[in-house]
């Protein structure tokens, strides 16, 4: 597994701008603190995998930064670093649905890290949840990126309810247990 200590920042600023688009070099710079030469190395790899694309230049205010188009295409001499990587990866495997385990799994990370991306993300309403994902006796988000508002979470359902189906499904296998006895 990768270390990733200390990515959470790396987390936020890519989330930042993400929900800043379209935004220049200039204003994402100041908005996220981040230096214009190491956002030119972060949009640099961000358009790599297809997530941002670069607009027209403006003078003094930098290259306008616009959404991706999902096109991808290979690096040669540049090497992002681990948590610029991880989060691309994120970015893509949110194209469907994923929990915070099974983000967690297609990364190679931690749990905990995978929460904090996702919480990042979230913040800047970048995904939402898509469903629910039954886990126990409780209810798992399960998010993705599509532009739609969020599932609610389910109710619990009534324990009569419960009980009724329960007893309704002993009642049925003790009759066809009976018929069998009979016909036997």
């Amino acid at each position: 597994m990768t270390d990733h200590r200390n990515a959470t920042p790396i987390y936020r600023r890519l989330a930042r701008l993400m929900a800043m688009l379209p935004a220049t070099t200039k204003d994402i710079a100041e908005e996220t603190g981040v230096t214009q030469r190491g956002l030119g190395l972060w949009t640099r790899h961000l358009r790599a995998e297809g997530i941002i694309g670069y607009g027209a230049m403006r003078q003094r205010e930098g290259r306008l930064i616009v959404p991706g188009n999902g096109h991808r295409y290979a690096l040669a001499k540049i090497e992002a670093s681990a948590g610029v990587q991880t989060w691309c990866r994120a970015w893509h495997a949110l194209a469907a649905r994923q929990t915070s385990d099974s983000l967690a799994a297609v990364l190679g990370i931690g749990r905990r890290t995978a929460c904090d991306l996702l919480r990042q993300l979230r913040l800047n309403g970048l995904i939402r949840v898509g469903g629910w994902e039954v886990r126990g006796q409780s209810y798992a988000p399960v998010w993705d990126r599509l532009p739609a508002p969020d599932v609610p979470k389910p109710g619990r359902e009534p324990r009569t309810e419960i009980n009724a189906r329960f007893w309704a499904a002993r009642r049925e296998r003790m009759a066809a247990n009976q018929q069998q006895l009979e016909a036997a």
